[in-house]
C-alpha cells in the first residue's frame, strides 16, 4: 500500500489557514489523491491507505508533529464536544469514488490510447485505466484534467 499527506501552506493558492479552507478544502490536493492513488495501482499497488484521515482544524495532530490537510477536518476550536464541526474536504470523495467503484479483488488491465483517439491536444491531462473486476464486469477510470475559468484544474 501508499499513502499520501499534504503539508500545509498559507499561500492564496489553495487558503490554507482560513476558514474557507477548513470549510471546503483544495479540489486539487483531492485531484493529488487521485493521481496517486491511480498511479500506484498502475505500478501494480493492491491498496492505499491515508495515514491521517480525521485531522483537526490546525492540520494536526499527527505522528511527525507537522500540519497537513486531510479527507476530513474535525473543527474543535469551541472546545465544546458538542459545537464541533466536521468537514468533508475532495480528497475524502476522491477515496469514496474509488471505494464505491473498484471492488476488492480488481485487477488492472493493460490498455494503450491509439493516435488519433486521444483527446484534442489543447488539453493538459488524459488518463486511463481499465480494470477487471471480479464478477467479470470491467471498469474504466479515466481522468481528463483540464484548465478552467477559475484558473485551477478541474477532472472531468
Amino acid at each position: 500500500p501508499s499513502e499520501a499527506c499534504y503539508e500545509l501552506t498559507t499561500s492564496a493558492d489553495d487558503g490554507a489557514g482560513d476558514q474557507t479552507w477548513v470549510e471546503q478544502g483544495t479540489w486539487s490536493k483531492g485531484e493529488g489523491y487521485g493521481y496517486d492513488i491511480l498511479g500506484d495501482l498502475q505500478s501494480g499497488s493492491v491498496g492505499w491507505t491515508d495515514w491521517n484521515i480525521v485531522l483537526d482544524q490546525e492540520g494536526g495532530p499527527n505522528h511527525v508533529g507537522n500540519f497537513c490537510d486531510a479527507p476530513i477536518i474535525a473543527d474543535t476550536s469551541s472546545g465544546d464536544p458538542d459545537q464541533m464541526a466536521i468537514y468533508f474536504h475532495p480528497q475524502y470523495y476522491y477515496m469514496g469514488h474509488f471505494s464505491k467503484f473498484l471492488a476488492p479483488g480488481a485487477v488492472r488491465v493493460q490498455s494503450s490510447v491509439v493516435k488519433g483517439q486521444a483527446p484534442p491536444p489543447d488539453q493538459d491531462e488524459y488518463c486511463s485505466w481499465p480494470f477487471g473486476q471480479c464478477d467479470g464486469t470491467r471498469l474504466h477510470v479515466t481522468s481528463w484534467q483540464v484548465a478552467s475559468d477559475l484558473g485551477s484544474d478541474e477532472l472531468v
